[in-house]
């Protein structure tokens, strides 16, 4: 037994859909199935994949914010990491986007090339669905500012708009030539949806509904044919236009250095695309036949239909030009003379005829052939010189001109048989698409645009009345969606002026929505008024109200034409409750008084429903009503004993955390009342400590290996801090391209090591072997201490190729600034650094005219101090007359009114 899907009947999950797969649940309807489970995926750019296919390591950041992890790599206090299609662990396939686990997809960072901003995400799902809903979650990127979902019917071949998305209703026109509009009333016209502009950093859900207008259990014949062919697809792309310029990045991310680029790219967690098979309303069930290929489906047709979608007639009937979706739209072949074999064309319904039959019913001899109904062939010189013998029987075919097949014409009407592009009795003019008798040319128009004949003998395309353009392809002033053309057809009071967008809508006047603009917007009422609804907030269920009336849609309990007052018989809007008198506070109830409820003693208010400052949590079972707030003051600002009267939650200084205000945060230790901050500040060594807290009585730091001390500021016995000469390496040391010695020089003063090297016409470039340690991947700047030989900047490249280990060429060009003396000067001459995987890499310098004396690989600073923050809150508050200990530092680089001087003080 194979398994049978139902469309339309209940909404399968994946999860649940692959369960009805396995216990092969027979239902007599068809039902919703994730079709992207089935789908193949692909992407136009991936992350940690290049140009030809093949794995790199590829650095981006996240823009959730700064980290405290030490294991991983940042950059200024941002999470930054590396992509890679060769590792498991680092890659993010296309395919990850469907598979059920959180990696999900991600485009190249923008800092690879300003290209990656427009990139495609394809779903094919191999065979036609129809689609009712799209979800996409985005993953550690923001939702993309500008994009398109896009559908397919031909496998691929082309696509066509579902819904466009822009940041705003400019955008909207500008790019896409369309007006927003946050929904579509008749469910198949092409939206400009701006919902999702405001997006949040990560994490974002964008949900598509295609049948947004109709309820999801309604049953495909219940809606309208456009709707039905809006929803069909055999594909599904997501088209990324643009990015968004992430919030402190004023100057946009095409302007602003590599390094702020890192932060742009698309990333996609998971696509859920809802839909059925698309069986043309003839079938009741879809199954899968074959085991090995479960996400392939064939309905089980009927209604004399077949074919995987039902999509054609069978052997012996014909589709009328009829709906395709009506029952009766295979009709049997009218083919039982003689010269037929029973079936017709699938199409035109004109019967397939024997060999030597002809016409649309077979009903008589083909050329060649004679005697009907028997028509046997003649000899080819009889054909040749045959003559009308029953109607011009001493008349042979007149057939020589330059449009006919010399010599040949009808048997019966003497008619000569033409070539392609002529027409009549001898194809002496051109036929329907063609003009210029006698060379016939192809009319240069759109066949779906233009009049039966196409164009004149001029070759001037004929359009239909609807329709302009020199090639009569785009629809006139008042129409849209070509080739159909459909009138606009805007309504005369909603619409500002009767023309249209490509999509069909109207231009709205304010307040006014709908693709005619007749129907008023969300939160109005009354059209052609649409007024404003002014629905209550506190007693209406949503701030829309019914489009004629105006009436609001009220909470339980609640009445009023705007929702705004208690229904009889309850008391207190908006809670309105059955009582005046709140029972968990009160005494004694009086429902027929407000004015006689005696609350309990922690209790206040007229209806006893509120608890006394100081007191918090409004119980029945509390014999005072409200408990004690219990706030330690010492912890709270200014001493303040009250709390949040529902959840009990004190005023808590800065440093201080807990209910009560009686603990200290993270980073601090040893609560008193004295401090601002209500703890001391841990003033954990930034490098020296784990992290930047400590014990909650003794404020002792958990210090790094080899370090020391109650601040971890203090090198244990035996250890030494790291320094920039760790990494340096002298130019006299480094070889030419064939491995030979450089000509090293010492004639200056100044230089460090033994001389420097002068790169020159006759030595440009200098080789080092140098070896990368920190046993992960990691951040490296180069900096030269060097000089030019004049005051013009010295072009150069810099180069790093691992040796015998996993890795990639990395090259920068870089520019040196000249010099106007002749001091030796530390440059980085490249702003962005290279990416090393651990071991013995080769570090080139190519470049003339620059006289270098050493070589300086920096690491970043996570590596080279061991933590990805090097940084320390100011905790301490700044004192009217400090003691002597507090350092001052003045910043003068404003000019503050009358004199001010700002100062920030610290330990």
């Amino acid at each position: 037994m194979v398994p049978v899907i139902p469309l339309l009947f209940c909404l399968l999950l994946p999860a649940a859909w692959a369960s009805a797969r396995v216990e092969e649940e027979k239902q007599d309807k068809l039902g919703f199935m994730n079709l992207a489970a089935g789908a193949s995926v692909t992407a136009s750019a991936t992350c940690g994949v290049d140009e030809k296919g093949h794995s790199r390591p590829d650095l981006y950041c996240r823009v959730g914010g700064a980290v405290h992890d030490a294991e991983r790599l940042t950059l200024q206090g941002q999470v930054c990491e590396v992509c890679e299609a060769g590792s498991t662990e680092l890659s993010y396939p296309a395919t990850s986007v469907t598979d059920g686990t959180d990696r999900g997809w991600q485009s190249p960072p923008l800092s690879l090339g300003s290209k990656y901003e427009t990139v495609n995400l394809s779903l094919a799902f191999g065979q036609l669905f129809r689609v009712a809903k799209v979800s996409i979650w985005f993953g550690l990127a923001p939702r993309p500012r500008r994009w398109v979902i896009e559908r397919s019917t031909d496998f691929g071949k082309t696509f066509s708009p579902w819904q466009f998305f822009a940041g705003s209703s400019k955008e909207c026109v500008e790019y896409f030539g369309v007006p927003r509009s946050p929904l579509s009333q008749q469910g198949n016209e092409v939206i400009c949806n701006t919902e999702y502009s405001n997006a949040l950093l990560e994490n974002n859900l964008v949900v598509v509904s295609l049948l947004r207008s109709w309820k999801m259990e309604s049953t495909s014949n219940q809606l309208p044919l456009e709707l039905r062919m809006f929803t069909q697809a055999t594909d599904l792309r997501l088209r990324f236009l643009a990015m968004d310029t992430l919030p402190g990045h004023k100057e946009g991310k095409h302007e602003r250095d590599p390094a702020i680029k890192r932060y742009y790219y698309y990333s996609v967690k998971e696509i859920a695309v809802l839909g059925s098979c698309e069986c043309h309303d003839h079938a009741s069930s879809c199954t899968a036949l074959d085991r090995d290929d479960p996400f392939k489906f064939h309905c089980s047709c009927s209604h004399q239909t077949e074919g995987m979608n039902c999509e054609r007639c069978k052997p012996g009937f014909y589709r009328q030009r009829a709906s395709p979706t009506a029952p009766n739209v295979c009709t049997p072949c009218q083919c039982h003379g003689p010269g037929t074999n029973g079936s017709c064309f699938a199409e035109s319904g004109n019967c397939i005829c024997r060999t030597g039959f002809e016409g649309k019913s077979c009903e008589h001899c083909a050329h060649g052939y004679r005697g009907f109904p028997d028509c046997q062939m003649r000899s080819q010189k009889h054909v040749e010189t045959w003559q009308h013998t029953e109607q011009h029987p001493n008349t042979k075919c007149s057939c020589a001109g330059v449009g006919s097949l010399a010599g040949k014409c009808d048997p019966e009407t003497g008619r000569c048989r033409c070539h392609v592009g002529f027409t009549g009795e001898h194809c002496d003019k051109c036929a329907n698409g063609y003009f210029n008798f006698p060379l016939c040319q192809l009319c240069q128009c759109s066949p779906s645009g233009t009049t039966s004949q196409v164009c004149d003998q001029a070759g001037k395309c004929l359009c239909r009345s609807e329709v302009t353009g020199s090639q009569c392809d785009q629809c006139r002033s008042g129409y849209y969606t070509f080739p159909y053309c459909n009138v606009c057809d805007c309504d005369q009071v909603g619409a500002i002026g009767s023309v249209c967008g490509s999509g069909g809508q109207c231009e709205c006047r304010q307040s006014v929505d709908g693709r005619r603009c007749d129907r008023c917007a969300a939160g109005h009422f009354s059209f052609p008024n649409c007024w404003r609804c002014e629905c209550s907030q506190e007693g209406s269920i949503s701030l829309e109200c019914d489009s004629q009336s105006g009436e609001c849609l009220c909470r339980s309990g609640v009445t009023g034409h705007r929702c705004d007052r208690c229904i009889a018989g309850l008391f207190g809007f908006p809670s309105c409750q059955t009582h005046t008198c709140d029972p968990a506070g009160s005494l004694s109830t009086d429902h027929d008084n407000m004015d006689t409820c005696r609350c309990r003693t922690n209790v206040l208010g007229q209806t006893c429903s509120s608890c006394k400052p100081l007191f918090w949590n409004l119980q029945w079972e509390n014999p005072t009503g409200c408990q004690s707030c219990h706030c330690n003051t010492n912890g709270t600002i200014g001493g303040y004993a009250e709390c949040n009267q529902f959840t009990g939650q004190c005023l808590c200084k800065p440093g201080v955390t807990g209910r009560t205000c009686d603990q200290c945060l993270p980073g601090y230790y040893s609560s008193h009342g004295a401090s601002y901050f209500g703890c001391q500040s841990c003033n954990c060594d930034a490098g020296g400590s784990v992290d930047l807290s400590c014990d909650a009585v003794t404020g002792a730091c958990t210090c790094r290996p080899g370090v020391t001390g109650l601040k971890c500021n203090k090198l244990q016995p035996g250890f030494f801090l790291p320094g920039p000469q760790n990494w340096r390496y002298e130019a006299e040391a480094a070889v030419g391209p064939k491995g030979h010695q450089l000509r090293i020089e010492n004639s200056m003063t100044g230089f460090t090591g033994t001389g420097y090297v002068t790169l020159e016409r006759l030595q440009v470039q200098a080789i080092w072997k140098v070896e990368v340690g920190f046993g992960k991947v990691s951040l490296f700047s180069v900096v030269l201490r060097c000089m030019t030989q004049n005051a013009n900047p010295v072009l150069g490249k810099i180069t790093l190729s691992p040796v015998n280990h996993p890795g990639s060429n990395q090259s920068h060009e870089v520019q040196i600034l000249g010099g106007a003396d002749d001091d030796w000067r530390s440059v980085s001459p490249s702003a962005e650094p290279f990416l090393l995987t651990p071991g013995e890499w080769e570090l080139s310098i190519e470049t003339t005219h620059l006289v270098l004396d050493s070589v300086l690989l920096l690491p970043s600073l996570q590596d080279l101090a061991g933590t990805p923050v090097f940084s320390r809150p100011f905790v301490q508050p700044c004192l009217l007359h400090p003691p002597a200990n507090i350092s001052t530092h003045l910043y003068d680089s404003h000019n503050w009114p009358n004199n001010i001087q700002l100062k920030i003080r610290f330990n």
